[in-house]
Order: structure tokens, then C-alpha cells, then sequence
């Protein structure tokens, strides 16, 4: 139908590739230790990734289909692939498997005419007991390149574009991708993320960080920010630091905020016994307070003095 009927003069088609999910687990793991979903087609037992996919090749299958239906409709047919994960493989099979999709690009050669392409092409829908009726367009999209596509800024340029995010969002290290995933960058490289590996190897203030046993994997590469980012505040507290030293001196609380968020009432403080005493808790908080029901009441009575202790919030 596509290449028969419609004779596209170019056609990008992506699925998905049965060969990349042996990634998910070890290579001499059963079957049954495969999730996913049955083949709904019944045509195969094979799991599939998703629920609603109809069919998933492998490597040999899908270039298979592609090459033979680029011979019969008259098309040169170039394959690769999208989609690898950031994490090395265990098993090291990267290249043995690839990547998650196969991408294959058809491009229509001059060795058929197009009228013979078509009638070809509705002789065979008739064979196959399919209606031949004229679809009808329902929708078009116009996607415009960006007006940077293809072209770059000097590497001088891109590299200083990097140093400046970086110092920006005080980063000293980081991923190669996630650089590439800020628009500012890829903008900057022209949608060439050759040229942001090679700004980085030129430039003085950054440094590409390869790891020795994925050199040739660009997931598992990092930039550097030479002599950037060396006070950065840490996410945890130091030893006697409090998060109220974080609290902003200009910062006052709300009225309804100065209230004990958490109130401990002793109901039965007569007995010296902990385990005989009951307590009720009030949670005074606004975010549990509504206009109707004021504050909400929980009773609970201690009997376990080894699990059941009463802890304040200070």
C-alpha cells in the first residue's frame, strides 16, 4: 500500500525490536523470566514490550522485509537504529543487540515508473481480498526545521555556551547527553552533536571524560567544568547543622503558622505507670484544619512501653 499505492518519494518507518529485549534480562535467563506482553496476534509466542504492539522482528526479520520491499517497489532502503540505554550492559552486548527501534529510510530510486507502482500496487490489495478505495487525507503536519539546523556556531562559541550553562546551573560534572538535551546547546551545535564533542576536546576550560571500558560508548561519557562549581552547597546537613540555618532572615512566619503543629495531651497523667497512661493527640497544623471540623483529635493509649513512646517535634 505505502510503496505500491502512494510511492512516497521519501518514507521513514521506526517499530520496535524483538533482538533489544533480551537487554532487560541475563543472557541465560528462561523465558518465563521475561516480562512483557503475549503476542495478541497469536501469530507468535513471543512476550512483546508493550500491550499494543501487533508484531516485533528481529534484527535478520526487519531487514528482511526491508530489503525485499525496496526491490519489488523500485526503492534504495538505508536501516539503523534509536534508542540505547544510558547504563552499560552487564554482558557487555551492546553491539549484539542495538538499539530498542529499527529505523529504516526508503527512498524512491527512478528504476519504476510511479503510474506502474500504483496499478502494481492495487493488483496486489486486490488479491489480498482488501478494499481499493481512495483514502481520503485526514490530516497534515508541516514540521519546520529550526532555523539553526545545520547551522553551527564555531566551536570556540559552543564551548563557551557550554562553560557558561554549566557555571549557571553550578554543575562541574555532566552527563555528555543531558548537555546535549539542553536546547541552548543543541542549537548551538546546529543539531550536530559531533561538533559539542569536538568544542569540548578544543576547549580549555572543559574537559571530556571518557571511562576507559566505554570508550566508544558516547552514553557513558562526561563533561568536565575545569575550575568551576567548587562551593557548591551539599543536599545533606553537615554534622551540627540545623535546617533552621537555612531559613531565610527576611522569612516570617504566618499567624496560623506560630502555632504548635503537633500537641501531646496527658488525659490520664494520675498513674505513674507509663504503661497505664493514655494520651490524646491534636494535629494543629492548618493543612488539617477545615471550616467545619477546627482541628482533628486522634486517642491513642500507650501499652507497649517498648514501641509505643511519646516523641515531640521540635
Amino acid at each position: 500500500m505505502l510503496l505500491g499505492v502512494y510511492h512516497p518519494r521519501l518514507l521513514l518507518i521506526t517499530t520496535p525490536s524483538y533482538t533489544y529485549n533480551a537487554r532487560f534480562t541475563a543472557p541465560d535467563a528462561p523465558d518465563s523470566a521475561r516480562r512483557g506482553y503475549p503476542d495478541s496476534t497469536g501469530r507468535t509466542d513471543r512476550i512483546f514490550r508493550h500491550y499494543d504492539h501487533k508484531f516485533e522482528w528481529t534484527t535478520e526479520e526487519f531487514r528482511t522485509w526491508c530489503e525485499d520491499a525496496a526491490n519489488v517497489w523500485g526503492y534504495e532502503v538505508e536501516i539503523s537504529g534509536v534508542g540505547r540505554s544510558a547504563e552499560p550492559d552487564p554482558w557487555n552486548r551492546e553491539d549484539e543487540l542495538g538499539e530498542a527501534s529499527f529505523v529504516a529510510s526508503f527512498r524512491k530510486n527512478n528504476l519504476q515508473d510511479d503510474q506502474e507502482r500504483e496499478h502494481r500496487g492495487r493488483k496486489f490489495i486486490e488479491r489480498l481480498s482488501l478494499s481499493s478505495k481512495t483514502h481520503e487525507l485526514y490530516v497534515k503536519h508541516n514540521h519546520q526545521s529550526d532555523p539553526s539546523a545545520r547551522k553551527p556556531k564555531s566551536l570556540a562559541e559552543i564551548s563557551n555556551d557550554v562553560e557558561k550553562m554549566m557555571d549557571e546551573y553550578r554543575d562541574a560534572l555532566v552527563r555528555l547527553e543531558e548537555v546535549w538535551f539542553w536546547p541552548e546547546i543543541s542549537v548551538s551545535c546546529g543539531g550536530w552533536i559531533e561538533l559539542l564533542v569536538r568544542a569540548t576536546e578544543e576547549s580549555d576550560g572543559l574537559e571530556l571524560l571518557r571511562e576507559s571500558e566505554a570508550k566508544n560508548n558516547r552514553n557513558a561519557w562526561s563533561i568536565q567544568r575545569i575550575g568551576g562549581a567548587t562551593d557548591l552547597v551539599l543536599p545533606w546537613l553537615e554534622e551540627g547543622e540545623s535546617s533552621l540555618d537555612y531559613i531565610p532572615t527576611e522569612w516570617e512566619p504566618e499567624e496560623n503558622e506560630t502555632e504548635e503543629p503537633f500537641v501531646a495531651e496527658n488525659v490520664n497523667a494520675e498513674s505513674n505507670n507509663e504503661d497505664e497512661r493514655s494520651y490524646s493527640y491534636k494535629w494543629s497544623h492548618p493543612f488539617f484544619q477545615s471550616e467545619n471540623k477546627g482541628d482533628w483529635d486522634w486517642d491513642w493509649e500507650s501499652g507497649d512501653t517498648e514501641s509505643n513512646e511519646l516523641h515531640s517535634l521540635a
